[in-house]
């Protein structure tokens, strides 16, 4: 039976790759930090600076929302203030219910997401690169390349076949954007949830990294996206033409870019 931790990482990148989920999401985490991933959770082993790797970064000063639930297995219900609710009470406050089918379900809302990242992967990619040839890397770590800071972050994990979870909001707001990372909330109702996060601020809840591959994907790994697939000898070909850091080897054609 798979854990709390593997439906939610595998839910949010299903969902929203090539983004990872942090787990847990208040957990620490920063630009150049390396380790690795089983299945898509990411165990943290150190951080590249630590190994005289330096970087510069960009941010996007653009915000956004990040959003989704289990297609199939989530029916969310918006409550106005005032406006009667599944249980015939009217609603004090504005509020969103949100009712699951399926132990795997997952609802994931991230508001004001600001977008930062290493400005240039391919020197990083030159620089990881030299380390593996001389031994001191592993093919296997992974770098956090690209991070997602949410100025609110709020989610739910069902627990059982039936579950649902119902969120108020702390303010008079007349209904519940979730869009706007400044409408705080709280638990109304809670069954069968295995995991909860309402409205936290400041947290990193997702990622992006960047790992050693290999160029013939059928045959192995490679330094990508890790959503990429190669399918014919054109996209190898063009994958080859790009400007990708890779080895010298006879028997291998590795790289190191995005994972996507």
């Amino acid at each position: 039976m798979s854990s709390i931790a593997e439906i939610y990482t595998e839910a949010v990148y299903e969902n929203l790759k090539p983004l990872y989920g942090n787990w847990e999401p208040g957990r620490p985490v920063k630009l150049g930090d390396f380790g690795l991933l089983r299945g898509r959770i990411f165990i943290y082993l150190g951080n590249i600076e630590e190994r005289g790797i330096s970087f510069q970064t960009r941010t996007d000063p653009a915000k956004d929302q990040k959003y989704f639930s289990s297609a199939g297995d989530t029916q969310i219900n918006f409550y106005a203030k005032g406006s009667v609710a599944s249980g015939g009470i009217a609603n004090e406050k504005a509020r969103v219910e949100i009712r699951f089918s399926s132990r795997k379900a997952v609802f994931f809302n991230a508001a004001g997401c600001s977008y930062a990242m290493i400005a240039d992967k391919v020197a990083l990619g030159r620089r990881v690169m030299d380390l593996f040839r001389r031994g001191e890397w592993q093919r296997e770590w992974a770098i956090v390349t690209d991070l997602v800071e949410a100025e609110s972050t709020t989610l739910a994990v069902s627990g059982a076949d039936q579950a649902a979870i119902a969120f108020e909001a702390t303010s008079d707001v007349p209904y519940i954007d979730l869009a706007d990372a400044a409408i705080g909330l709280e638990v109304k109702m809670a069954s069968n949830i295995g995991y909860q996060v309402v409205a936290e601020k400041g947290l990193v809840p997702l990622f992006g990294l960047c790992k050693i591959q290999n160029a013939f994907l059928w045959w192995g790994d490679e330094f990508n996206p890790l959503s990429r697939r190669m399918t014919d000898l054109n996209v190898r070909r063009a994958l080859e033409d790009s400007p990708l850091v890779r080895t010298e080897e006879s028997d291998e054609a590795l790289f190191f870019a995005q994972l996507q």
